[in-house]
């Protein structure tokens, strides 16, 4: 029996893992997670905040050290339009400066963070199931205390998995059993989705039965969940990684950091962000000279247009090929050169044009609406962490140190245990506790991320870190996990 079973192998996934198995050691932990293997590196920079280092910190000091070495260290800062004319340059890092007070911070890539949590995991004993596609769960016996599903007892969660078919042999099913079960995989968060279509279900039962009771015909229901599909953005993103002969291949290599912008009126315009970066940052080893270009493209694109591209999932990944408006297949790096249109320097759209397709990520940009007043995330022995729970935009920067927020609160908990009296049971009683510790900072930060993406998709020139800074959601400690 698996003690806590975690449904997705991002980095708050990981995280979420690492947390129970620093609070429970001697629990048996496992991530599943619906790759084969580990992703190759692609373009995806995400920034680890201060709350976000000093959660990890709260959790495990050695990851926190190890994800703060991640850092690229890109310095220098220069902004420019299309046709080469200069927003502004920063040579000394006074951006980043603006956030120094309030502790330590890590500009990292997506897939070098993971690699860096599931090495840990790993170390700490968690297992790490690749290539486990997650189909469902049901829940078997009792909750627990506040859990629902019928009260206490040795009650557990029965997981539905799957293993993609290959040349030799067909997609076959399996089963796992835990007793808790923890949904960290995503914007399309299969857990969650469940969970919804249950609670509606649930909903239009007790509706029948009062229509029934007062005489009247009953209603017919879609089977859907109310709202609960994420809202697409408008924007598209493409990230990649391209390895250079040597630094002073790229032509903004003095640059740490460069955004080209095609109008800078217009936020849905095309935008590219680059990172000029050592190997090693990418937990790359080092070959030629030892650099790589890390890039990031974002546009306006129609939704109707989002089946064309490879994956619609945040930061997922794809073989490259997928068939293009035209009716052809176009590699991911085709259609990124598609999106991003004419009119921009020679040496950028070589850069992106070198890049393998397999180093390439694409896919629409996602939220959902905060939900201040709901009471849980989960229902019985499953709940949420990450993006699954709340899931916001890339504004603010907040998406990984959420979730490492919510891996904390949940090792916590676990630590304390269930029965409502830190009996060492693991029950629904602590996760319906994780929740009430995590949803109402969670959804301030969530709503707040999709406010400032509004205000900036309406043409308004917003600053990013000022907002952050204003709002103070950097500023707040931890109690540790493995200090007591």
């Amino acid at each position: 029996m698996i003690d806590v079973a975690v449904v997705g192998g991002g980095p708050g996934g990981l995280a979420a893992a690492v947390a129970a198995k620093v609070a429970r050691p001697s629990a048996r932990v496992a991530v599943f997670e619906r790759a084969a293997a580990l992703d190759p590196p692609r373009g995806a920079v995400l920034a680890v905040v201060p709350n976000g280092l000093r959660a990890l910190r709260a959790i495990d000091p050695l990851l926190s050290s190890r994800v703060a070495a991640l850092d690229l260290g890109a310095r220098g800062a220069r902004a420019e339009l299309r046709d080469g004319t200069v927003l502004f340059e920063d040579r000394e890092g006074r951006r980043a400066d603006r956030t120094a007070h309030l502790g330590p911070s890590s500009l990292c890539t997506w897939h070098a963070l993971r690699r860096t949590l599931a090495a840990r995991a790993e170390e700490l004993g968690v297992e790490l199931v690749l290539g486990a596609a997650f189909e469902g769960f049901e829940e078997v016996g009792g909750g627990g205390a506040e859990g629902g599903g019928g009260g206490g007892g040795e009650g557990f969660v029965r997981l539905r998995l799957s293993s993609p078919a290959t040349a030799a042999t067909p997609k076959t099913m399996t089963t796992a059993e835990a007793r808790l079960l923890v949904g960290a995989d995503g914007s399309r968060s299969r857990v969650r989705s469940q969970m919804a279509r249950e609670g509606r279900k649930e909903k239009e039962k007790q509706r029948g039965t009062e229509r029934s009771r007062a005489g009247l015909p009953a209603a017919d229901g879609d089977g859907q969940a109310d709202g609960d599909e994420p809202v697409y953005s408008g924007t598209a993103a493409w990230r990649g990684v391209l390895r250079l002969s040597s630094a002073a291949a790229w032509a903004r290599s003095e640059w740490g950091w460069c955004a080209f912008l095609g109008d800078q009126s217009d936020a849905g315009s095309p935008r590219v962000v680059t990172y000029a970066v050592p190997a090693a940052k990418l937990l790359l080893p080092p070959a030629g000279g030892g650099a790589c270009l890390v890039w990031q493209l974002f546009c306006r694109f129609p939704a109707e247009r989002l089946p064309e591209l490879s994956s619609r999932l945040h930061y997922a990944g794809g073989d490259g090929e997928a068939a293009g408006s035209d009716g052809t297949s176009k590699t991911k790096v085709e259609r990124a050169l598609e999106a991003l249109g004419p009119g921009w320097p020679r040496f950028l759209t070589d850069a992106i044009a070198a890049t393998d397709p397999s180093s390439v990520a694409e896919h629409g940009l996602y939220f959902r609406e905060a939900d201040e007043a709901a009471r849980s995330w989960g229902e019985g022995r499953a709940t949420l962490a990450g993006d699954a729970a709340h899931l916001g935009t890339p504004l603010l920067g907040q998406g990984s140190s959420a979730a490492f927020e919510d891996a904390l609160a949940l090792g916590l908990e676990l630590r304390r245990g269930g029965g409502g009296g830190g009996d060492g049971r693991l029950d629904a009683s602590l996760l319906r506790r994780y929740e009430r510790a995590r949803i109402s900072r969670a959804a301030a930060i969530q709503g707040a991320s999709v406010a400032l993406y509004r205000r900036q998709a309406a043409g308004e020139r917003v600053d990013e870190i000022g907002e952050h800074l204003k709002a103070g959601f950097m500023e707040i400690e931890f109690e540790s996990l493995w200090e007591n």
